[in-house]
């Protein structure tokens, strides 16, 4: 892996955005940090059989790029449309403050996905992404948090290990328990007040 760290005591990042479409894969290209500006994305690998794995969910503010992994493959997908800039870290605190968000983040969907049961799994990471990229809604006929990521059921099957079929069933179930509510274009509203009910 190749060093990030220049030593100038700086970021430099070019402020002109790069605008990708939902659904594409960014470019691969070792010597590139994509910060996001706007949009979700998905990082991922996948297995011999075909399988996706997901390794990571990234929003605004975050810095990605295939430098900060050794997994192969490695691809990030556009979750929705896209607005990054491209950086080169040359400050050691920020370069380190970015691999701990990553290490972070491994180690909270790590641990979301220990548990046994798809539901449990599911409705935690409808909670993890409801505080880490979600947004307060509260008017008469809906309150909680709105997670935005248009998120496919085919999407959050490869990020908990499970199949589409699974994860239709039981955002059918939690919907029905009324721990969260399904909008159009695949926005989910996670109602917080009733998290304690899978935290026992």
């Amino acid at each position: 892996m190749m060093s990030l760290y220049t030593g100038q005591g700086e970021s430099s990042i070019d402020k002109t955005a790069h605008s990708f479409k939902r659904r594409s894969r960014l470019p691969k290209n070792q010597s590139n940090i994509w910060q996001i500006k706007s949009g979700f994305i998905l990082s991922y690998t996948y297995l011999e059989d075909g399988t996706v794995v997901a390794l990571g969910l990234w929003g605004p503010g975050d810095k990605i790029g295939t430098i900060f992994s050794k997994v192969e493959p490695y691809d990030m997908e556009c979750l929705t449309d896209v607005e990054l800039l491209i950086g080169i870290e040359n400050d050691e605190n920020q370069l380190t403050e970015t691999l701990f968000k990553h290490l972070q983040q491994a180690q909270e969907l790590m641990i979301i996905r220990t548990h046994k049961k798809v539901e449990i799994i599911l409705f935690k990471l409808l909670v993890w992404l409801s505080k880490k990229f979600g947004s307060e809604v509260n008017d008469h006929n809906l309150s909680g948090s709105l997670i935005d990521m248009r998120l496919t059921h085919e999407d959050l099957a490869a990020i908990v290990g499970s199949t589409r079929v699974t994860i239709t069933r039981v955002m059918g179930q939690l919907e029905q328990e009324g721990l969260i509510n399904r909008l159009s274009l695949n926005r989910i509203m996670v109602k917080e007040e009733e998290t304690w009910y899978y935290e026992i």
